[in-house]
Parts: structure tokens; C-alpha cells; sequence
């Protein structure tokens, strides 16, 4: 099987983002999109992720849709280290909304969002949930994760489905 043909899909980079207790935490993911009209969405999450305990835990979070402008130590500080170790918001400008960390600094959109329902495949779950509320951030391209590999030279952490292809 070429597994390269993975690569052609379209994919985008997003923060999901939420709160341990007093410490907000969360990851990048690349695997987020809408279901339905009704504003129900879906995200992929690796069981071994720590934020993956946390939205399982609290069934809230945000997401933060990357842009062209997300600086590479944003990616790096909620893509490559686990909340587990390491406070992983230490040094990133954000505000909370509504109980929920946002990135202030080169994202173009937010979701804040209720688990609805899941469905568990052999190594990650699709967490489902409805969009209770959605504001614009800046006016730049959101960030491809074609963009990040090609422009940013950015790589997949082991817990990416894309780590290794």
C-alpha cells in the first residue's frame, strides 16, 4: 500500500484547548471538520493524549483554527510535549472565554464546544460535539497542514496519525 497518498488529503491545524483544573492545557490536531448544518462537529484525538482524558473528563473544550500567521513556538509548545509533563500554555499569550483558554495570537476562528457523542476506532476516538458559540479571529488564510509541512517544515509527533507517513 503507498501510504504517501495519505498525504493528498486536505487537512487543517487547529488547538484544542481546555482547562486541568487551574492550568490550561490542550494539543494541535489536524483532523476537525463540521458534520452537520445543525453546527455539529467532529475531532480526532489519540487515547494516548493527554487532552484526550481531559475532554473525556469534562466534555467542554475550544478549538482554535490556526492561521497562516500562528507562531511555529505556538505548534510547538501544544504539539510536541504532553500536558502530563509539561504546562504547556507557559509563555503563549491566550484569554479565557466562557471557562475555556483561546490562543490570542494568530488564529483566525473559535469554537467553544459540548461533547454530544464519540465513536472509538483502534487507536483514536472522534469526539462529537455542538458548536455553542463561534467568533472570527484575524483575517488571515488558516493554516493547511500542507502549509505547515511544505512552508514551516513542521513534523507530526508520534501521536499523529501522519507520524511516519
Amino acid at each position: 500500500m503507498d501510504k504517501s497518498i495519505l498525504w493528498k488529503l486536505s487537512y487543517g491545524l487547529y488547538a484544542v484547548c481546555l482547562m486541568d483544573g487551574q492550568r490550561p492545557s490542550g494539543c494541535i490536531v489536524n483532523t476537525f471538520f463540521q458534520v452537520t448544518s445543525g453546527g455539529v462537529v467532529a475531532v480526532s484525538m489519540n487515547r494516548d493524549n493527554y487532552t484526550h482524558s481531559l475532554i473525556e473528563k469534562h466534555n467542554r473544550f475550544g478549538v482554535c483554527i490556526l492561521s497562516e500567521s500562528t507562531p511555529a513556538r505556538t505548534i510547538g509548545a501544544l504539539g510536541f510535549f504532553s500536558g502530563r509533563d509539561k504546562e504547556k500554555f507557559a509563555g503563549l499569550d491566550y484569554r479565557m472565554h466562557e471557562g475555556i483558554p483561546l490562543l490570542n495570537e494568530g488564529c483566525c476562528g473559535y469554537l467553544i464546544l459540548d461533547v454530544v457523542g464519540r465513536y472509538e476506532t483502534d487507536t483514536h476516538t472522534v469526539f462529537f460535539a455542538q458548536v455553542e458559540d463561534a467568533f472570527a479571529g484575524v483575517d488571515i488564510r488558516s493554516m493547511t497542514y500542507e502549509y505547515y509541512r511544505s512552508v514551516i517544515k513542521g513534523k507530526s509527533p508520534k501521536n499523529a496519525p501522519t507520524y511516519g507517513v
